[in-house]
């Protein structure tokens, strides 16, 4: 079960496995929120 949970490629995933999706997602998040507030940062600053 935890083979299929966490390591297994799913389709639906784009052919990653569900821990690797989440991964990403969580990084791309990241990535988003930093860029937000480092444009929110410049227009404190100007």
């Amino acid at each position: 079960m935890s083979d299929y949970n966490f390591v297994r490629p799913h389709v639906s995933l784009g052919g990653m496995s569900p821990l690797d999706y989440r991964m990403k997602k969580q990084n791309s998040l990241l990535g988003l929120r930093s860029a937000t507030l480092h444009s929110a940062q410049e227009g404190v600053n100007t």
